[in-house]
C-alpha cells in the first residue's frame, strides 16, 4: 500500500514541477486542457485494459440500495476485547490526517507567500522536493533488511509530521521551512500503516467495508477542512502567522496520542494483539 501511495506522490511531484515550466510557455487554458487529457487517457486505460476482479453475478449483488447498512454495522458492531475501540481510534486518526492534508493544502501556498514572498515557481519546486523526498526514503527502506511493526512506523511517522508542522509554524526564515521538509520526510508511512492496523482488528471480509467508510469520509472532509483552515488563516495571520499551522500540529499530536493509547491497550492485552508487534516487511507494502 505504501508503494501505491508512493506512485501517487511521484505523479503529483512531477505534475507539480512540470506545471511550473509549462505555464509560462502555453498559458493556463492549454495547461488545463493537457491536464484534462491526461485524466481522460488514464480513465480510458482503466476501462480498456484493467480487468474487473469480480464476476458479473457478484457485481449485481454487491451494488444495491442497502449497501450502506452492512458498512455501518461493520463499524458499530461489538467485537472481541478492545477491537472496536482500537478501530474507532484508527478511523479518528485517518479522519484527522485527511483534515490536515486537505485543510493545510488549501492555504499553505498563501501562507508561504504571505510570510516569505514565495513565487508560484518557487513553491512548485518546494512541493516537488517535499513529495519526492519521502518517496526516496521509502524506496531506500524497501531495500534494506531491517523491519518494523506497523504501529511503530505509524508512531514515527506522526512524530515526524509533528516536528515538521512545528518547524513550519515557528519559522522566521525560509531555511527553517526547508529544515521542516526534512523533519517531515517520513510522512508517507502514516495512512498505509493505519490501514494495515485496521486490517488487524477486523476480519478480511469486513476490511473493505471499513475502508469504504474511510473513503467516504475522505471524499467529504475537504468540504469541511478547507473552510476551517481558511477561516483560521484569515483571522490569525496578522496576529500570529503560524497559528494556522499549529492547528495541524494539534491534529497530528492527537493522532500520536491515539496511537500511544493503542500501544498501551495492545501491550496490556498482548495475547490478543500479537500481530500489532509483528514486523512489516517493506517488500510487502
Amino acid at each position: 500500500m505504501s508503494m501505491i501511495e508512493a506512485s501517487v506522490y511521484i505523479g503529483l511531484a512531477f505534475g507539480s514541477i512540470s506545471a511550473s515550466f509549462l505555464f509560462p510557455m502555453i498559458g493556463a487554458k492549454y495547461l488545463f486542457v493537457l491536464s484534462a487529457s491526461i485524466i481522460v487517457f488514464a480513465s480510458l486505460y482503466i476501462m480498456l485494459f484493467v480487468k474487473e476482479s469480480l464476476n458479473e453475478d457478484q457485481i449485481s449483488t454487491n451494488f444495491n440500495h442497502f449497501g450502506a447498512i452492512p458498512i455501518i454495522k461493520a463499524a458499530l458492531q461489538r467485537r472481541r476485547s478492545y477491537d472496536r475501540l482500537i478501530l474507532w481510534l484508527l478511523i479518528s486518526i485517518y479522519v484527522m490526517n485527511v483534515i490536515v492534508i486537505d485543510g493545510q493544502g488549501a492555504i499553505f501556498y498563501i501562507y508561504l507567500r504571505g510570510k516569505f514572498q514565495l513565487t508560484v515557481s518557487e513553491y512548485t519546486k518546494f512541493e516537488f522536493y517535499s513529495i519526492i523526498l519521502p518517496v526516496i526514503i521509502l524506496y531506500a527502506l524497501k531495500y534494506q533488511s531491517k523491519t518494523f511493526s506497523a504501529l511503530s512506523l505509524a508512531l514515527v511517522s506522526y512524530g515526524s509530521q509533528i516536528l515538521r508542522s512545528v518547524a513550519d509554524a515557528t519559522a522566521n526564515n525560509y531555511v527553517y521551512i526547508i529544515v521542516g521538509l526534512f523533519l517531515g520526510s517520513l510522512k508517507l508511512f502514516a495512512l498505509p500503516m493505519v490501514r494495515v492496523m485496521i486490517s488487524l482488528v477486523v476480519p478480511p471480509q469486513e476490511f473493505t467495508k471499513i475502508i469504504a467508510i474511510t473513503n467516504i469520509l475522505g471524499n467529504f472532509l475537504p468540504f469541511v477542512a478547507a473552510p476551517i483552515y481558511t477561516f483560521v488563516y484569515t483571522n490569525t495571520f496578522n496576529l500570529y502567522s503560524g497559528a494556522v499551522i499549529f492547528l495541524s500540529t494539534g491534529f497530528f499530536s492527537l493522532c500520536f496520542l491515539f496511537l500511544c493509547a493503542i500501544f498501551i491497550i495492545t501491550r496490556r492485552n498482548e495475547q490478543h494483539y500479537t500481530k500489532f508487534f509483528e514486523n512489516v516487511c517493506f517488500n510487502c507494502i
